[in-house]
This record gives C-alpha cells, sequence and structure tokens, in this order.
C-alpha cells in the first residue's frame, strides 16, 4: 500500500517498476491519503501535531498525479506545495500498460 504519509512518490515509483519487473506486470498498489492514529503520528517529531484531514486530503491530491507521471513518463520533473522531483527517470518504465 501507499500512503503519503510514509512515501515519497519519487521512491515509490522505483520500487513499484522494479516491482512491476520482477513479476512481469503482475502487480496491483493500493493507495489511500492515510488515517488517524498510527498512520498519521509514527513518522512525526514528538512535538509536531498531525496532518488534518484536509493536510492528507492536499497531499494525497498532489501525490497521486506525480505518482502516474513517474510511471508512465520517461523523466518527471515537479516542484509543488509537498513534493518534489527534478528530472526524476524512470527507464525502462512499467511492463504493465494500464
Amino acid at each position: 500500500m501507499g500512503s503519503p504519509n510514509f512515501r515519497h512518490p519519487v521512491t515509490l515509483a522505483k520500487e513499484l517498476i522494479s516491482l512491476d519487473d520482477i513479476s512481469n506486470g503482475r502487480i496491483t498498489l493500493g493507495i489511500g491519503a492515510g488515517g488517524n492514529g498510527f498512520d498519521a503520528t509514527t513518522l512525526l517529531k514528538s512535538d509536531q501535531e498531525p496532518w488534518t484531514p484536509r493536510e492528507r486530503a492536499d497531499r494525497f491530491g498532489e501525490f497521486v498525479p506525480l505518482l502516474d507521471r513517474l510511471l508512465t513518463e520517461d523523466s518527471v520533473s515537479h516542484d509543488g506545495d509537498f513534493y518534489s522531483a527534478h528530472e526524476a527517470r524512470n527507464i525502462p518504465g512499467c511492463v504493465q500498460r494500464p
């Protein structure tokens, strides 16, 4: 499963491309905005407040389209509110073609 709470889209894309290659395209990704409790607090500093549902939704809204681009385009640059990528290359890309 992928969650903006735990992952950056560039590293997740590279992991997914590896799994896609090893499995010959037989991979399914479940992705969500994350929840409350452990999912929202495990990577926070002790004095940091958990992200609100709105913040999680905003991150998710940036995460998914960027991940899609990373999985389908040869080179991606992105400078968003939460995530950035500079000429991230994912060649040869996925075996699976959605």
